[in-house]
């Protein structure tokens, strides 16, 4: 008895619960139906360009609506009701544009009949486009039946963008409209709306005679094929077919054969008949595809078409070939190397470095000897690339053989291509009467010689006559020398110089143990800084100056400080101010002081900016004032005014007011307006710092 007292009670208990709810959400919906006719009363006279606060008010109502379906209902209604009333149509399009929101199919007969008129046909379509629901659907079908030409274009649009199956025949049957805008406009929407239904009818208007007509049915036809590609790759095969055989636009006709391509077995002979027949754009689809090929696939008998096709076109083959690396192709490209066009002949090149072989090593390098430009650009990267059997040995072995031009082209390679086993025949070549050849030689032998043959290379050297011979035989070793350090080499040249009487064998001993890195070699080079002889002391000097580390910093500064000659100063300067900027254990002030020394000791303008460019990269207060002090030089003006921009701009923040009054001093004695106009802005800018501080 007890449990079924209880039961009772908790079953009133439930039901007053659902009567409260129930009153409660007639009450909120009732506060929200008249809050919205509130706001809606306010509105009715509303014209474009007015307040919008009302508007926007009763956009946040309907948001909040939208969450409870009876509130939703509530504000539908009275949207529904505000239509029918007599209200401005800026007032009315607003409305449609919250139904599209809020609006559901008790919104369809009011709109329904607001579609037939001319006046409200397009708000009321943006209402229902987004309306979920068969009577939507049917209404706008209706209105496609019954309408004027603009109803029936506008009922066109928005059944493309609710993709109404249902509309698929109809829309098929106004294919045949004597209207082109309403046959092209369901043309259109037929392609939005796809489907077997759309596709029937777009099928059997795809060779139209009206040429218009038909580009837009081809379009449609073309949408619906992608669309099926995932589903029927067979149908949509067929139809890419359909669209790429008719006498359409290119575009079209692109999209097409790009569909064609993706869903065809045979890709490689469509591939060929669009390269051999196609037209513009087609034929260069074609081309680029074969880049989907399987990578093992031979693209050698399209190579064949390389005769036929246009310059354009050949370039673009060629760059596949390139790319694919096919080797079967070799002899078609060698065909392209003859070409007029020097950018086909380019292309040509470019791909022969990847397929071709040792048969084509005196033809590049011909090419190389012969043109300029960046045809001899490629050529030489040709030859350096060229990685087949047998191409070193071709190249060292047709070296005696070439005439000169030809032969600097080979010798060239042998040092990109770092080919070791030709030092004997680069040791011939420098014999050589032609000078350009000599240089090549001594080129190509820094790059493949190793420190095993720099003790043969500089008696090689002391053997040698002409001055520009040595030096550039010099510049060999020590290239090799400072690749590859050698204390057996040191040792020999500090012997040699000790044993040898020949001052220019000395020079060149001091010079080269500048680049062994060695503390005996440093050693000898500081003695003989100090010589009597002004040749050996040059050297050393050099030889210094070419220290791998800023060890010989002071020395130089000595040396500069003592010399005796022009040719001495000049030497040691150098030296000096460049390793200022090498030395990173310097700190600024000590920089800036040895800068100064050496402006002191400066005499042209090219040293001058020299050593003021160094200034003017250190980050201090002290070279502005430095800098300024050679201001009204006019032959060192702009690196002094690049050096102050610099400096200045880098320790604005940190001395605001110094820096400002310090371009400030400059701004009145410069009459270079554009520096005046960049250094008031710097002054601006400090401004603005010196405010925030």
């Amino acid at each position: 008895m007890i449990i079924k007292e209880n039961i009772k009670k908790l079953t009133r208990a439930l039901s007053v619960l659902f009567i409260l709810t129930f009153l409660f959400q007639l009450t909120a919906c009732s506060n929200v139906g008249k809050r919205a006719d509130q706001l809606l009363s306010q509105i009715t006279d509303y014209k474009f360009g007015q307040d919008r606060t009302k508007l926007s008010e009763f956009s946040d109502l309907v948001v909040e609506a939208a969450k409870s379906k009876s509130e939703s209902e509530a504000v539908e209604e009275s949207i529904l009701r505000f239509l029918q009333k007599d209200a401005t149509f800026a007032s009315k399009q607003f409305m449609c544009r919250e139904l599209r929101i809020i609006g559901s199919e008790r919104s369809v007969p009011v709109l329904a009949k607001m579609l037939k008129d001319e006046k409200t046909t397009n708000i009321a379509r943006y209402a229902l486009e987004d309306i979920p629901g068969d009577k939507v659907d049917n209404a706008l079908l209706q209105a496609l039946n019954e309408g004027t030409k603009k109803v029936k274009l506008g009922v066109i649009t928005s059944l493309s963008v609710r993709k109404c199956k249902k509309a698929a025949a109809p829309l098929g049957k106004l294919l045949k409209s004597n209207d082109e805008e309403i046959a092209e406009a369901a043309a259109s929407a037929l392609g939005d709306i796809k489907g077997d239904e759309s596709i029937k009818y777009l099928a059997a208007e795809i060779d139209t005679p009206d040429k218009k007509l038909r580009e837009v049915v081809a379009d449609s036809y073309l949408r619906c094929a992608d669309h099926l590609v995932a589903k029927d790759p067979l149908k949509a095969n067929k139809m890419y077919n359909d669209i790429y055989r008719t006498d359409i636009s290119v575009p079209t006709r692109q999209g097409a054969f790009i569909g064609l391509l993706n869903t065809s077995a045979n890709k490689d002979e469509l591939i060929y008949d669009a390269i051999l027949n196609g037209e513009g754009i087609i034929k260069y689809i074609a081309i680029s595809k074969l880049r989907d090929l399987p990578s093992d696939y031979e693209v050698t008998k399209f190579s064949k078409l390389l005769p036929k096709l246009s310059p354009e076109n050949q370039i673009q083959l060629l760059g596949v070939i390139e790319d694919r690396t096919d080797k079967g192709s070799h002899k078609y490209v060698l065909q392209t190397l003859k070409s007029r066009i020097s950018l086909v002949r380019i292309a040509s090149l470019n791909a022969l470095a990847k397929i071709g072989d040792a048969g084509d090593v005196i033809t590049i390098a011909t090419i190389a000897a012969k043109k300029s430009g960046d045809e001899r650009k490629a050529a030489r990267s040709c030859l350096d690339l060229l990685n087949n059997k047998n191409v070193d040995e071709t190249i060292v072995a047709n070296i005696p053989k070439a005439d000169n031009p030809v032969k600097i082209e080979l010798i060239k390679a042998v040092g990109e291509r770092g080919i070791n086993s030709a030092f004997d025949v680069l040791l011939e070549n420098t014999n050589s009467k032609d000078r350009q050849v000599r240089n090549a030689t001594y080129s190509a032998l820094a790059e493949v010689a190793t420190n095993k043959n720099l003790k043969f290379l500089t008696e090689k050297l002391f053997a040698l006559l002409y001055h520009n011979d040595r030096k550039r035989m010099e510049r060999t070793i020590s290239k090799i020398a400072e690749r590859s350090p050698d204390e057996k080499f040191a040792n020999y040249l500090i012997k040699k110089f000790d044993s040898d009487n020949s001052i220019d064998n000395k020079c060149s001993i001091l010079r080269l143990l500048g680049y062994t890195n060695n503390s005996a070699a440093l050693e000898k080079l500081k003695q003989n800084r100090k010589s009597d002889n002004e040749q050996i002391k040059i050297a050393a000097i050099e030889g210094l100056s070419s220290w791998a580390t800023s060890e010989p910093l002071y020395d130089l500064l000595k040396a500069t400080e003592n010399a005796e000659s022009e040719k001495v100063r000049k030497t040691a300067l150098k030296g000096f101010t460049n390793f200022i900027a090498m030395d990173r254990n310097l700190s600024d002030s000590v920089k800036i002081e040895l800068y100064k020394k050496s402006l002191k000791y400066a005499k042209t303008s090219n040293e001058k900016n020299i050593a003021l460019d160094g200034i003017g990269h250190i980050d201090n207060l002290a070279s502005l004032n430095v800098l300024k002090e050679y201001y009204q030089d006019p032959s060192v003006r702009e690196t002094v005014e690049d050096g102050i921009n610099r400096v200045a701009w880098h320790i604005r923040e940190e001395h605001p007011k110094e820096v400002k009054a310090f371009i400030l001093d400059i701004m009145k004695i410069t009459t270079d307006e554009r520096y005046k106009e960049k250094s008031q802005k710097l002054v601006n800018n400090i401004d603005k710092i010196l405010k925030q501080k």
